[in-house]
């Protein structure tokens, strides 16, 4: 399984990160500083799951309407995965 990782552009003018993981095709938004510090933290999930649930725009062309969705499909995920993804999208933010 090698990730793909690539900057593009969907309908909205903010760019995105595109991850394919199987046969899936996660794009994650780039959040804003005001939208970092917004995010809510529930104390029994873990941060960066929870940050990745917010910047979850559409996965493999469906859109994700709340954060709360997002969630739950992150969930499905095994935490090792989560940590790479995490990683790829933190790296991605700083090129």
């Amino acid at each position: 399984m090698k990730p793909c990782v690539r900057s593009t552009r969907l309908k909205i003018d903010k760019p995105t990160i595109e991850i394919k993981l199987l046969n899936f095709t996660f794009h994650f938004r780039l959040l804003s500083w005001r939208e970092e510090f917004g995010i809510k933290y529930p104390k029994n999930e873990d941060r960066r799951r929870v940050q990745l649930a917010y910047s979850l725009g559409e996965i493999s062309g469906l859109a994700v309407k709340t954060p709360e969705e997002a969630l739950k499909v992150l969930k499905a995920i095994p935490m090792s995965v989560i940590q790479r993804v995490y990683i790829l999208y933190m790296d991605a933010l700083q090129t």
